[in-house]
């Protein structure tokens, strides 16, 4: 259920929860340094290779879908803030995290592993279908499909995809969380969704990531933290 962003909100999920596994290393990414794909604004930590940024600070992927990895700051603490700039019945895309060694060139990604809100796109039509397209707004966890009680999204508007994590001591203690959260042209957000988790994340390295389903759209990189 979507809920008024309200600070201090509880906790999704509990250590009774199984955890799931952390996916294989990836195969076939094009891991990026600072020089490569990247500014000060935008860091990558692995894209497919038909992803490149524009300028402006726009993700977009050329001839099929694909997408990209990024680096935040503080892994413990990663928000990533885009900026929708196509609408979205035609132009669908997923964001949310992925592990760092994720596989982003595999086909349908986002089932293998990851947690990602779906958005746009429509599953009974056969080519968006073939590409990916989600059909969203709906949530895609650990190859599981629910869905999300939030508005769908227009051109101009923002998400957030926002990964932290409570606890200290060994990281098998660490409780990881991820919410979601609309917002106007400014950023600011309006509501906020979290996925309803069966199992308990792992701590394996989460890092934001975009998956763009139809070659050609581009999403505005507004805030990497």
């Amino acid at each position: 259920m979507a809920d008024r962003i309200e600070d201090g909100g509880k906790v999704e999920q509990g250590h009774g929860l199984e955890e799931s596994p952390c996916v294989p290393d990836a195969e076939g990414v094009v891991e990026v340094d600072a020089c490569v794909g990247t500014s000060d604004h935008v860091r990558l930590a692995a894209r497919t290779p038909n992803a490149e940024i524009l300028e402006g600070n726009v993700l977009t992927v050329r001839d099929w879908s694909g997408g990209a990895l990024f680096q935040p700051r503080d892994e413990r603490n990663a928000r990533l803030i885009v900026s929708i700039l196509d609408p979205l019945n035609t132009h669908p895309f997923y964001i949310g995290i992925a592990p760092a060694n994720a596989n982003l060139v595999q086909v349908n990604a986002f089932q293998a592993s990851g947690i990602f809100l779906c958005l746009g796109g429509g599953a009974s039509h056969d080519l968006m279908s073939a590409l990916g397209a989600p059909g969203g707004p709906a949530f895609q966890a650990f190859g599981e499909r629910s869905s999300a009680d939030l508005p769908s999204p227009l051109p101009g508007q923002t998400l957030t995809v926002h990964y932290w994590e409570t606890g200290q001591g060994d990281r098998a203690c660490v409780d990881c969380h991820v919410r979601f959260a609309l917002g106007d042209d400014r950023g600011e957000e309006m509501v906020e969704v979290r996925p309803p988790l069966r199992r308990r994340m792992p701590a394996c390295h989460w890092r934001p990531c975009l998956l763009l389903c139809v070659p050609g759209t581009r999403i505005g990189i507004k805030q990497l933290l």
